[in-house]
């Protein structure tokens, strides 16, 4: 397993579109996935888990809040056969090894709640 940043917005857009049906309720928070996409390349950081050339789960974080120092998972999303095997867990620390990277002292996570896993 390797992973692999992504800047392009281009690439962030075909990401959640690959991975719109684990995230069903990103089109209700969202409602152009272009402009989101460019906001993202923008400001935040865009993380891949590759398996075998194929990605099989990201995280997007922010690590920019100089005042705080905390860093903000905003989604995460593993593909339907790379669940429950770890790489939600993979994916969130290699987001917290980079935020601290940044300068980041604290980690906060956006949630569902009905999303009791991750909670």
């Amino acid at each position: 397993m390797t992973v692999q940043v992504i800047k392009d917005p281009g690439k962030i857009y075909e990401l959640l579109l690959k991975f719109d049906d684990v995230l069903p309720h990103l089109k209700e928070k969202v409602s152009d996935y272009c402009t989101f996409s460019e906001k993202l390349a923008k400001y935040a950081n865009v993380l891949c888990a590759v398996d075998c050339e194929e990605i099989c789960g990201f995280v997007v974080f922010y690590a920019n809040d100089e005042a705080t120092h905390t860093a903000f998972i905003t989604l995460l999303a593993c593909a339907r056969g790379h669940q429950g095997r770890g790489l939600g867990k993979y994916l969130m620390e290699q987001a917290c090894s980079q935020a601290f990277l940044s300068g980041m002292t604290k980690m906060r996570l956006e949630v569902d709640l009905d999303n009791t896993g991750a909670i």
